[in-house]
């Protein structure tokens, strides 16, 4: 990230999650993107060098979480819905299941790349809110979905209605761009959370604490929350976007996950959205609009216009 700041000749960015490509006429602002196991990346950028960030936003994975490995990430386990007795880590089996035969975590996906992507990206559902997640039974079971050797050939006939793909073209894009890659590389995130933790807990800055604007986005029933009132909160301009109804991250429900991130995040907007994990692809209206008002409102003098009194002179 340093290397690419560098290259525009610049020596700060506003890095934003997952939709900086929507808004084009901020490029020389430098918009970079951050969700999942990138916002391990960004957040380990924004602790250990705040001095080249304007602002920043991430979608689903909080700050203070991921980059500081495993054992950060098991202290926010809801014990509610996860007994330690049967779930000792949660719904993180999964990660630790990487850890114990990552060889064989990572061969399922590159089996059957369609069904597994087609599988993998349906919409949220709101009635798995509240329970034990899939991925919490992984390391018990010896892999994913049950334990399989690959993807249920069945997986790639599923209705694009029931995905978050918009089309079947976009469906098509992503197995070409992953049959392209494999998925080793992406999966080799999962290897080196005790790497990673001490690296960030050794080159953070200020002990953490982030004074720039920051955005927060996850998953809540968008729909029946005023858009105001999903915006408004007490902390101020560090922004993260929540999804409702991802199961994993949990962020919308569980605060022990958000924690960190509105301790240390002195800027802080949140915002959530009615979606699943991949909430970019399922509601990129929703996330764009969210990203583009708190950059209008929140990031002073990176937006190309202002608000002149109650008239928009966009």
């Amino acid at each position: 990230m340093l290397a690419l700041l560098k290259d525009t000749g610049r020596d700060k960015a506003v890095w934003v999650g997952r939709s900086s490509t929507s808004f084009p006429s901020l490029a020389m602002y430098l918009t970079s993107t951050a969700h999942d196991w990138g916002c391990g990346s960004l957040w380990t950028f924004t602790a250990c060098y705040p001095e080249h960030c304007i602002a920043a936003a991430g979608l689903c994975v909080p700050y203070g979480l991921i980059e500081l490995g495993l054992e950060e990430i098991l202290k926010t386990v809801d014990r509610n819905i996860y007994p330690e007795d049967e779930y000792p880590y949660g719904q993180w089996s999964y990660q630790k299941f990487y850890e114990t035969d990552f060889e064989k975590a990572s061969a399922f996906f590159d089996a059957d790349i369609p069904a597994f992507l087609r599988a993998s990206r349906v919409k949220g559902n709101p009635e798995s809110v509240g329970k034990p997640g899939a991925l919490a039974h992984v390391l018990k079971d010896g892999g994913w979905m049950g334990g399989a050797e690959k993807p249920d050939p069945k997986y790639r006939h599923i209705p694009l209605e029931y995905t978050v793909y918009d089309s079947e073209d976009t469906f098509n894009e992503f197995v070409a761009a992953m049959e392209k890659t494999g998925f080793w590389a992406a999966d080799a995130w999962y290897s080196n959370h005790d790497r990673n933790r001490a690296y960030t807990l050794k080159n953070r800055k200020n002990d953490g604490n982030l004074e720039f604007p920051v955005l927060f986005v996850s998953y809540i029933n968008f729909s029946a929350v005023p858009a105001a009132a999903v915006y408004t909160v007490p902390t101020d301009k560090f922004q993260q976007i929540h999804a409702t109804y991802d199961t994993t991250c949990a962020t919308a429900d569980n605060p022990k996950i958000m924690a960190n991130m509105r301790r240390q995040c002195k800027n802080l907007k949140e915002a959530k959205v009615d979606a699943s994990h991949f909430v970019a692809e399922e509601k990129p209206a929703e996330v764009n609009a969210i990203i583009a008002k708190w950059l209008l409102e929140e990031v002073e003098g990176i937006w190309p216009a202002k608000w002149a009194g109650k008239e928009s002179v966009l």
